[in-house]
């Protein structure tokens, strides 16, 4: 198993146009610098009209923390004083799998 890493980062927002505007926002960010920094897999989840939940899978942990250093924090320190409620977890990914009839060659990108 690869050392994939993950970062699963749950806010909560005072209304659904403030989830929207980060959101937005940080589709940018990880275009800009995600990707070229070892984040592998992106997934948002939308938990409510006022709620997200970013699951982020990076090649390993030292690329995580090196985004979460130069970027990561930040972000959720700015987003923590706008009166976002976040809550990060993270961790070593341990099973990685998906179903037989998934082909993965098939997969493209997509916003939904």
């Amino acid at each position: 198993m690869n050392n994939f890493y993950c970062r699963v980062i749950r806010q909560t927002f005072m209304n659904q146009f403030s989830k929207t505007s980060m959101q937005d926002f940080l589709k940018n960010i990880t275009a800009q610098v995600g990707y070229s920094r070892g984040l592998v897999i992106r997934l948002n989840v939308d938990l409510s009209d006022t709620q997200r939940m970013a699951i982020n899978i990076y090649k390993d942990k030292k690329s995580a923390m090196k985004v979460w250093d130069e970027y990561g924090q930040k972000i959720v320190n700015d987003t923590k004083e706008a009166g976002v409620k976040v809550e990060v977890l993270e961790g070593n990914v341990t099973v990685f799998d998906f179903g037989p009839d998934m082909d993965l060659s098939k997969l493209d990108r997509y916003e939904i």
